[in-house]
């Protein structure tokens, strides 16, 4: 269940916005209601197994679903994906996919073609997250991961 918040702007108005939102929110000093439906096009909240396509890069994708898998498409520069996992601790299991081309690397991560990066539910905590750049050569650079996050074996 979504809870709202109150968020207080520079020019003085008071705006309800939604949870999956509010970090983002706060940490940027928005001004405009235009501004809000700009940060909530940034995001996407996803319910079940999902491709991820091109115009998704740059968007913070969100999931609480137990056992999703969302997959990246074939890499390519310029391309960066966040993924957090909203669920509670423990609860929630997310896979992220790739082209069977493709590798994750970097944070310590040996790279192996096809193989997916796994937050477990058993390790997961509300807010673990990974980002990813594709190289557009090899697949996936992990730039910056919250939590654990294992590549498949």
């Amino acid at each position: 269940m979504s809870q709202s918040s109150r968020v207080p702007h520079d020019f003085g108005l008071i705006t309800t916005v939604e949870d999956s939102v509010m970090e983002d929110l706060v940490v940027q000093n928005l001004t405009s209601s235009q501004d809000i439906k700009h940060q909530r096009e940034l995001s996407l909240t996803l319910t079940s197994n999902t491709n991820l396509v091109r115009a998704d890069a740059g968007k913070r994708i969100y999931t609480s679903t137990d056992g999703v898998v969302i997959t990246l498409p074939a890499s390519a520069v310029g391309l960066t994906y966040t993924i957090v996992n909203t669920g509670d601790d423990g609860e929630v299991e997310v896979k992220i996919d790739l082209d069977s081309a493709d590798q994750f690397s970097g944070a310590g991560v040996t790279p192996l073609d096809g193989k997916q990066m796994i937050n477990t539910k058993a390790t997961a905590k509300k807010g673990d997250s990974i980002t990813v750049s594709g190289d557009g050569s090899t697949g996936w650079v992990i730039q910056r991961q919250v939590g654990t996050w294992n590549r498949e074996a």
